[in-house]
């Protein structure tokens, strides 16, 4: 019985100094948590003000090409035009990506809304373009934008090879449940070159697979495309 008793202030003293040493490690990983929140919630400010400042900087750069191009004769324009053309698809990606504040997937269907409001017009002023978008999905940044860089290079050969051709811009889903996009000058029977190393370049990134080759269509690729309303995590 005294032996017993004798335990009892050592396993009182004992809990005491185990509740003590739970509460410290609990206080501990509250803070750590506490400092992990602040971390990212400063990593987001910083990779926002990142964002930003490179679409601030296209936008200048853009106007920059906008002025000198208009200050040119018409015939001695069309590389500036198509410099402007590339930038304006890639300010505009970041311009929509950050639209609301955060990182986000871009809308395919309006992405490629801006890039023939706003890119391909440049390269082919004198004609409408015609787009056809009804397959829903959304790409994160950097997937959107190689795909509108690859929209440009495309018209790029396309009017070089037919300037007066009626252009189409489709985007609709293939068997295989991807994205298809097509890029056709009306008129035309013969196929277009190889793709260069740009566009080859281009295709990977945007992980997309050429379908085979059909008469006037200076793009025909497949590619995957996330949900609509898919959310999309800042690198």
């Amino acid at each position: 019985m005294t032996e017993a008793f004798s335990r009892i202030p050592a396993s009182v003293a004992e809990n005491r100094a185990l509740k003590k040493a739970l509460a410290m490690s609990e206080a501990r990983a509250e803070q750590l948590e506490q400092n992990l929140r602040e971390t990212v919630a400063a990593h987001d400010r910083l990779s926002r003000e990142f964002h930003h400042r490179i679409k601030n900087s296209l936008q200048v750069i853009q106007s920059y090409l906008a002025l000198s191009r208009r200050q040119r004769l018409p015939e001695r324009n069309t590389h500036l035009a198509e410099a402007e053309a590339k930038v304006l698809v890639i300010s505009g990606a970041y311009r929509m990506a950050l639209g609301e504040g955060t990182e986000h997937a871009l809308c395919v269907k309006r992405f490629l809304e801006e890039v023939v409001r706003s890119a391909l017009v440049l390269l082919v002023p004198d004609q409408r373009i015609y787009l056809s978008a009804t397959m829903p999905g959304s790409l994160p940044l950097d997937r959107a934008i190689p795909l509108g860089l690859a929209l440009v290079e495309a018209t790029i050969i396309g009017v070089a090879l037919l300037p007066d051709a009626e252009v189409t811009l489709g985007l609709e889903r293939n068997p295989q449940d991807d994205a298809r996009i097509t890029l056709v000058f009306a008129g035309s029977q013969a196929c277009f070159p190889p793709p260069s190393r740009v566009m080859l370049g281009l295709k990977a990134q945007l992980g997309a697979i050429a379908e085979p080759p059909t008469a006037g269509a200076a793009l025909d690729w497949a590619f995957p495309v996330l949900p609509s309303t898919a959310p999309m995590l800042a690198a």
